[in-house]
């Protein structure tokens, strides 16, 4: 996902030399790289405790939960930076 909305836009802006998609583009996919690289971040953090626990690794529903759980917060704080840009 990472890699998805971060490097395609990427190689569109190196190709043309500028920004062709817009302002509201810009700021959409501002918000998407800040989202995808912040929820990484949570989840491999969680990722990491969950496993440094004695319980073991994490179910598939616990697993889905945590992504769900996780993703909120990375939503929320991207919102914040996207509109003072």
């Amino acid at each position: 996902m990472v890699c998805l909305v971060t490097m395609s836009t990427e190689i569109l802006f190196v190709s043309f030399g500028e920004w062709v998609l817009g302002p509201t583009a810009c700021k959409l996919i501002v918000y998407g790289q800040i989202v995808t690289l912040a929820a990484t971040t949570f989840l491999l953090t969680a990722m990491s405790i969950d496993r440094y626990q004695v319980s073991g690794a994490l179910s598939y529903c616990r697993y889905v939960a945590l992504v769900v759980v996780l993703w909120r917060p990375a939503s929320s704080s991207s919102a914040s930076v996207t509109a003072l840009r």
